[in-house]
């Protein structure tokens, strides 16, 4: 007796948070690719919208996206790293920079005693950066802007764990910082989707 087909239907939906794609400053150019990629791996994208950088918002938008759904939602952009703004009783929001440095190794291997048809792969990675240079205003209305605005090296290493899905290449990334600002937010935890 040969098992049964199981047609399983996969839907996504893509949030990009950016003001500045919100603002009509900067093009979206992270939501079409990550778009095309789910279709690529066979989603049906049934949403792709734009929220607001910042808590509440992109919250709210979660909520709204994830309400009666049973599918994928995959979010780009938002908080990174850079200057950001240090004024007392800000929500120090990140401010950018027109200069950056980025660089990363990692390491991927079979795991041991996982057979290789499981498609599961271990890595260890170390990433460094920084975004500096700030050279937007520093005064809005009545309030002027306090900015943190040096080349702090942001650097962390980390190990990861990568399913060869049937739709692409599943990674979750659990990483610890090295170097930060005080300032600096931590995302440990990371989970991302691509080609094999």
């Amino acid at each position: 007796m040969s098992p049964r087909a199981v047609k399983i239907d996969l839907v996504a939906k893509v949030l990009v948070c950016s003001d500045g794609v919100m603002e009509g400053t900067r093009e979206d150019r992270a939501g079409p690719k990550v778009v095309e990629r789910l279709t690529e791996a066979g989603f049906a994208v049934v949403d792709h919208r734009v929220c607001s950088d910042g808590i509440d918002e992109v919250a709210f938008a979660l909520r709204d996206l994830v309400a009666g759904f049973a599918g994928l939602v995959v979010t780009t952009g938002g908080t990174g790293f850079g200057p950001r703004d240090l004024t007392p009783g800000s929500t120090m929001d990140n401010v950018g920079g027109s200069m950056y440095w980025a660089t990363t190794a990692e390491l991927q291997s079979a795991i041991p005693g996982i057979p290789q048809e499981y498609g599961l792969r271990g890595s260890v990675f170390v990433d460094a950066g920084s975004v500096f240079r700030y050279t937007g205003p520093t005064t809005f209305g009545t309030q002027s802007v306090q900015v943190a605005n040096n080349n702090v090296m942001r650097s962390s290493v980390g190990v990861g764990l990568t399913w060869a899905s049937p739709f692409g290449a599943l990674t979750i990334n659990y990483a610890e910082p090295l170097t930060k600002a005080s300032y600096d937010v931590v995302q440990r935890f990371n989970f991302t989707t691509g080609p094999f």
